[in-house]
């Protein structure tokens, strides 16, 4: 889970992984797959935020 303060939203799974990679110059390009739906599809992306009650503490 990535929560972006300046936007006030809360990234998990995949979105959240490529937020991630994005920040870490070693997994940049791993980072810029993620955007492609069908690698995103592959790595187990579905809508970004919270899902249902998973981020419910």
């Amino acid at each position: 889970m990535v929560v972006d303060r300046e936007k006030r939203r809360v990234f998990t799974g995949v979105h959240a992984t490529r937020k991630v990679c994005l920040r870490v110059p070693l997994f940049l390009l791993y980072g810029l797959l993620l955007y492609l739906p069908p690698v995103r599809r592959i790595a187990g992306g579905r809508d970004q935020g919270c899902n249902g009650e998973a981020c419910d503490i």
